[in-house]
């Protein structure tokens, strides 16, 4: 029965809790860099790789849905770090050969974000541990930003290190700009 004083209470509690069994077992997708990887359990090798459209995951075949996930999304954030930092070091000397004149600085630190909620990239001024009054730049994504084709990764990473190579370098959250 659907109340009529608020509709969208309703339309939460009309959707049903995911089953992981439906989403994670051999066979099944997962997004990487706007392609679709296939989930393939195999016990040739210790550790999980891709070749092409399959991830290879190092599981039993009777491996229960949460091993699957946990295997898939570890190579997932573990991808993430080297995709993003790679493209980060990238990014950075191409700004700087692009800001000639201007004091040569270091890349940002990158930091995988895990937050249920928030942006795929957010800019973070962050003090240093052993000194208070310093502080160093943090570039905080998220790890499912890898899900995400190659040129929405660039375009989020572009906007962040131009505000961070630019004068203004405020810790803000780089799309609540667009909200």
């Amino acid at each position: 029965m659907r109340s009529v004083r608020n509709p969208q209470l309703d339309l939460r509690l009309d959707t049903a809790i995911p089953d992981a069994a439906v989403r994670w077992h051999e066979g099944a997708s997962i997004r990487w860099l706007g392609q679709s990887l296939r989930l393939t359990l195999s016990r040739e090798h210790a550790q999980t790789w891709r070749q092409g459209d399959a991830l290879y995951l190092p599981l039993p075949p009777r491996a229960t849905p949460r091993q699957i996930q946990d295997s898939a999304e570890a190579w997932l954030r573990k991808d993430a770090t080297r995709y993003l930092a790679q493209c980060i070091t990238e990014k950075s000397a191409l700004v700087m050969r692009q800001q000639p004149g201007q004091p040569t600085r270091q890349p940002p630190r990158l930091a995988l974000s895990f937050a249920a909620r928030g942006d795929w990239v957010e800019l973070l001024n962050v003090p240093t541990e052993s000194v208070t009054t310093e502080f160093f730049t943090l570039l905080r994504c998220h790890w499912r930003l890898i899900e995400q084709p190659p040129e929405v990764i660039d375009a989020a990473l572009d906007q962040a290190l131009r505000r961070y190579f630019s004068r203004d370098q405020s810790s803000h959250s780089l799309f609540s700009l667009h909200a």
